[in-house]
């Protein structure tokens, strides 16, 4: 718990409720002169709660307070606030403040500052599980290795995890035998203060709907379902009664595990049919490197990594990942828009930086050209060259099977829509996410158009920084300024002058002949006018990842793919200087979001 925050509870008389699961505890809309400081348990801000599609703005976990900006501000609810899981919550009235010491009263200032920056900066206000809940789906599960590696993984990245099985309940919760007696509401109480004092508790249920099981469903602020891969991924009875849980927007968030021998991995759709779960994860319970990102994840010490579009300047991306593996930086999370999609999308699949390099230079690189002209009626490429080399770099490769979390970006302008693609052929959709209008034809996705994802979003940090609580890592290669031609020059230049002065140009690099200037072509000036929003965005990218890396390669042309080396050499370079401290960070402080 937050030293201020404790200090407020020592320093002010509040009332303490129990919220049941579920429970309301104020309405969007409504006033109210109280504010509250959650001292166990989950709840969750909704907006528009009761309506069509409702919104979730936040989590809010033990030792944070909630309300105070209405109380404060004198304004109505901006949200709705309901029990994720049986609470404890204590009540102060706004008077309560004006009794604080002043040095207590700034430190309340401080975390509402604090609060509003994160409003400001567009996060969303995340807070870590402190009690999660595991499901085995099949009745065989090596459950107590899992949760042991599980435990020791939480340890490790700084979460002091302790697991708790049935069997080591003191003796008067042993033989839990209702849902609705008293033992059952003291063990709640005995697993709070459990949880006080440990700061994360592992709850290992049981395949069958126990009286355990359910006092673990009620007691998580996270579930996750454990399945073998290989197996039929039929639901078990405890996962089917998470499904009976009234009021879905209370329920804990869910997240499915599947237990995996060695990639590629096969079949993750199936398991994701049918079922509710915000994100998936392959584990091979033999492997330190998963296990640690398991720790990591819970803990909000993962890193997500965003890269950005920009053409064969995405090449400088090889060297950032290059430098984050020499720096012993993890990459838990990946994911890009157009070019960056493509990087992106290689380190997912398991690539390092020198069989990515050799991959893009033997199936995306040929010495035939990527282009392929078509009479400008949809687009000045029919793009069956990039479509072929990308089949040859990713195959029938679906994004759900990556063995790390991937995902690509691409633009509805159908709808004028970021669209986020989390599943599928990889292929696919990076295609979709490359295709410049006017230069390739659009996708044709269910009657809507798709096109380059940096219409809107060149960057997705900020989507990468809402999938975690951990670091985001920014990698930003599109030029602030291009196609700067003399200042001698002005007016609207003819289209024949203009082929005349490529024709000629090879005559005119000679010594002591005049240059006049070159100007760009139809395809460089519209992947620049595809990429102008997020050029302009770039302070909000700032803002948004915990480090922003902007490498230096803004001399490089959009199609120079024959400089590869080069300009992943300066992301090398630039990556090692920009990231060195990034590793001591990730060791010795919590993640939390900036302020």
């Amino acid at each position: 718990m937050d030293p201020d925050i404790l200090s407020l509870l020592n320093q002010a008389t509040g009332t303490i409720r129990l919220l049941r699961r579920g429970d309301v505890l104020f309405h969007q809309g409504n006033r109210g002169n109280s504010f509250y400081v959650v001292q166990s348990g989950r709840l969750r801000a909704i907006r528009d709660l009761d309506g069509a599609n409702p919104t979730v703005i936040g989590e809010i976990g033990r030792g944070e307070m909630v309300g105070e900006m209405a109380v404060l501000g004198d304004a109505p609810r901006a949200a709705s606030v309901i029990a994720v899981r049986d609470s404890h919550v204590a009540e102060f009235s706004g008077d309560d403040l004006a009794k604080l010491p002043k040095e207590s009263l700034l430190s309340v200032m401080r975390i509402l500052a604090l609060r509003i920056r994160r409003m400001i900066d567009s996060r969303q206000n995340q807070s870590l599980p402190s009690c999660i809940a595991v499901i085995p789906i099949a009745p065989d599960l090596p459950m107590d290795d899992y949760c042991d590696r599980l435990t020791i993984s939480l340890s490790d990245a700084g979460g002091h995890g302790a697991l708790v099985r049935q069997a080591d309940l003191p003796s008067e919760y042993a033989t839990i035998d209702n849902c609705d007696g008293d033992a059952f509401r003291r063990l709640g109480d005995w697993l709070d203060d459990l949880e006080r004092r440990e700061k994360l508790i592992v709850l290992q249920a049981d395949y069958e709907v126990t009286p355990w099981t359910e006092r673990c469903l009620r007691q998580a602020d996270l579930i996750l379902l454990v399945a073998r891969a290989s197996d039929d991924p039929a639901k078990s009875p405890a996962e089917r009664a998470i499904d009976r849980l009234p009021g879905k927007q209370a329920r804990p968030r869910v997240d499915l595990v599947l237990l995996q021998n060695e990639p590629p991995y096969h079949g993750t759709a199936r398991w994701l049919e049918n079922r509710d779960v915000v994100r998936h994860h392959h584990v091979r319970l033999h492997s330190p490197a998963d296990k640690a990102r398991a720790g990591r994840m819970l803990t909000g010490r993962d890193v997500s990594l965003a890269l950005g579009g920009g053409g064969a300047r995405g090449f400088a991306h090889i060297g950032v990942i290059r430098a984050c593996h020499e720096l012993d930086i993890p990459i838990d999370r990946v994911c890009g828009t157009s070019m960056g999609s493509i990087i992106a999308g290689l380190y997912a699949m398991g690539m390092g930086w020198s069989e990515m390099t050799e991959h893009l230079r033997s199936h995306f690189l040929p010495k035939r050209r990527l282009t392929q002209f078509s009479f400008p009626i949809l687009s000045i490429d029919t793009a069956r060259n990039y479509e072929k080399a990308l089949q040859r770099l990713y195959s029938d490769t679906r994004i759900e099977d990556l063995p790390t979390n991937y995902f690509c970006v691409s633009c509805n302008l159908t709808t004028a829509s970021v669209v986020i693609h989390r599943d599928g052929s990889i292929a696919k959709w990076i295609g979709a996410s490359i295709s410049v209008p006017g230069i390739a034809p659009p996708y044709v996705e269910q009657g809507e158009l798709l096109v380059d994802g940096g219409l809107l979003n060149n960057l997705p940090v900020d989507i990468a920084k809402a999938d975690g609580a951990g670091m985001a890592i920014a990698v930003d290669v599109s030029p602030q300024t291009e196609f700067r031609l003399p200042t001698s020059y002005s007016g609207r230049p003819q289209a024949l002058s203009v082929l005349w002065s490529r024709l000629t140009r090879k005559s005119r690099e000679r010594p002591g002949v005049h240059q006049k200037p070159v100007f760009p072509t139809l395809g460089a000036l519209l992947v620049r006018a595809t990429t102008l929003t997020s050029v302009n965005q770039k302070e909000l990218f700032a803002k948004m990842a915990d480090r922003y890396l902007k490498p230096p390669v803004d001399g490089f042309k959009l199609l120079d793919f024959d400089k590869l080396d080069a300009i992943s050499e300066i992301g090398y370079t630039h990556g090692m200087t920009e990231l060195a401290d990034v590793t001591d960070w990730l060791q010795k402080k919590p993640i939390t979001p900036k302020s």
